[in-house]
């Protein structure tokens, strides 16, 4: 035989990555204790995100599946009711920073290599301020009328258990 063909199978790996929030101190009476994060796959451009709700509890996670050894640009989306305290935690321990000044840690870093499961924790505490936001003042609501129709009408939100009204309302 003059030649032999052979085909090699290249299968990428997945892997979990796991955001987590935790919240410290008191929440804020004047916007929802919610928080977004934008994962972008820095090889493919793939955008995805993961949305964390902590109304009733002070900690939240949620895991994702993404390739190994792609380069992953992690931000945390504003919440103008809170803000992150301290650097972020990674566990088992932390993934190469690839191309970036490595000093970008804050809100938005750069492109983390994720080689192994690995769970990524992001900390914020409540920012004092009397500006409301996020749903803090008034719910939006739907009722059937009786037509089969609806409306919209607004509620004005109840403090829940573990909120305090702020001195000075």
């Amino acid at each position: 035989r003059d030649g032999v063909a052979f085909v090699i199978h290249v299968r990428q790996t997945e892997i979990e990555l796991t955001i987590e929030k935790n919240l410290t101190g008191n929440k804020s009476p004047y916007g929802k204790a919610v928080f977004d994060f934008e994962i972008v796959d820095q090889n493919t451009g793939e955008v995805r995100y993961v949305h964390l709700d902590l109304t009733s509890s002070d900690t939240a996670s949620e895991s994702i599946t993404v390739t190994a050894n792609h380069v992953y640009k992690i931000k945390e989306l504003s919440n103008m009711n809170y803000e992150q305290v301290g650097e972020i935690q990674w566990s088992p321990k932390e993934p190469e920073l690839v191309g970036s000044d490595a000093t970008t840690r804050a809100l938005e870093m750069s492109g983390w290599k994720l080689t192994e499961n690995v769970t990524a924790t992001f900390t914020n505490e409540a920012i004092p301020t009397k500006i409301p936001s996020d749903g803090s003042t008034a719910e939006n609501k739907l009722k059937k009328n009786a037509d089969g129709q609806y409306t919209l009408y607004f509620e004005q939100r109840k403090l829940g258990a573990d909120e305090q009204p702020v001195e000075g309302e």
